[in-house]
């Protein structure tokens, strides 16, 4: 008897192998989840394939609407999602138009079903962005609402060869082109619609993102005490001018040359008309208070150019009104740090 219980106390290989089995356990749920996590990155990588593609697809178009582009960026997620995913997508459009994708979904467990997990949740995002084109805005129209924010009329000539004409008023006539007038420039481009988008050069395109004032942080004049006040000059007259604050208007009819520097506009308009002709280098204009805007009539010979250094390096005419101060005209000829805008050496008409 002694003997056999001493063998049975030597017999270890049954609790060898327990051992095994127990140490089996966390090697093969180890495993299994190295599986299933291999898998759910390959899921997440193709619905992160889908995002993407749903926001470079949806953010270059530039003839619709927000609300068209989101519909668009899902639609083409859609087309390229395999896990039947939930997406989500928006959109901005103010100075540089922005396309944000996000979707997640359920990734099914396979081995670590056994561990009671049935699925792993994978989520993607992508945003594209689709800056300027590069080119600068010479003449921007920043009235949300109104019918002819940019327009030409008459027999009116607008050429700017190196800069675009930007309305972002969603009027249905936001850029109006009438009578005989014909203009040129790099792109023309409104956020509403165009009558006559063939009548300039390229044909103007409507539809189009807003862009956001770009001259915001420009501090202009807060003195503006008249320094003169109904000045015109006359048809048959030659005169130079002065910078100074200019009331009730300025009206040139003749020929002028302005020397460099700020030329305030206060409660009325100015106005170059057919028979004038003005020269004018590093000059802006700042157009304020009552009646305040500009107009160069047909005819009208202007060779002006903005300062090239400076405070207001880049700005030809500003209008700012009154008393809705966010409302502004801004033509902006020259180089400019952020908009690298070169001059119009040619300008007859514009409004």
């Amino acid at each position: 008897m002694p003997g056999l219980f001493h063998c049975v106390a030597d017999d270890k290989q049954g609790s060898v192998a327990i051992l095994f089995a127990l140490a089996l356990l966390p090697l093969i749920g180890a495993a299994a989840v190295a599986l299933d996590y291999s898998k759910a990155t390959r899921d997440r990588a193709e619905l992160q394939k889908a995002v993407d593609a749903a926001a470079l697809g949806a953010v270059d178009p530039d003839e619709i609407d927000d609300q068209r582009r989101i519909t668009l960026a899902k639609n083409i997620f859609s087309a390229n999602d395999r896990l039947g995913a939930q997406a989500s997508a928006s959109t901005t459009s103010i100075g540089e138009r922005v396309v944000t994708v996000s979707a997640s979904a359920k990734s099914p467990a396979t081995l670590i079903s056994a561990l009671g997990i049935s699925d792993t949740t994978v989520s993607a995002r992508a945003t594209a962005i689709k800056k300027n084109d590069g080119t600068p805005i010479c003449l921007l129209a920043l009235n949300k609402s109104v019918a002819g924010a940019v327009s030409f009329n008459g027999s009116s000539t607008f050429i700017a060869d190196n800069c675009a004409v930007q309305s972002n008023s969603s009027h249905a006539n936001g850029m109006e082109i009438t009578g005989t007038a014909t203009a040129q420039a790099k792109s023309f481009c409104s956020v509403g619609g165009v009558s006559n988008a063939t009548r300039v050069s390229p044909a103007a395109r409507s539809s189009c993102a807003p862009v956001a004032d770009p001259l915001a942080s420009v501090a202009y004049p807060t003195d503006v005490s008249c320094t003169r006040t109904n000045v015109q000059v006359k048809p048959s007259e030659v005169t130079s001018l002065d910078p100074g604050v200019y009331c009730n208007g300025l009206d040139l009819k003749g020929t002028a040359t302005l020397a460099p520097g700020m030329y305030v506009i206060k409660d009325g308009p100015l106005n170059i008309s057919s028979q004038a002709f003005v020269n004018g280098q590093g000059v802006t204009f700042f157009l304020t208070g009552n009646n305040a805007g500009f107009g160069i009539n047909g005819g009208g010979a202007v060779n002006l150019a903005a300062p090239t250094a400076g405070q207001f390096v880049g700005i030809l005419i500003s209008r700012t009104g009154t008393p809705i101060q966010a409302e502004a005209i801004h033509l902006v000829v020259g180089r400019r740090p952020h908009s690298g805008a070169r001059s119009i050496r040619q300008l007859r008409r514009s409004r």
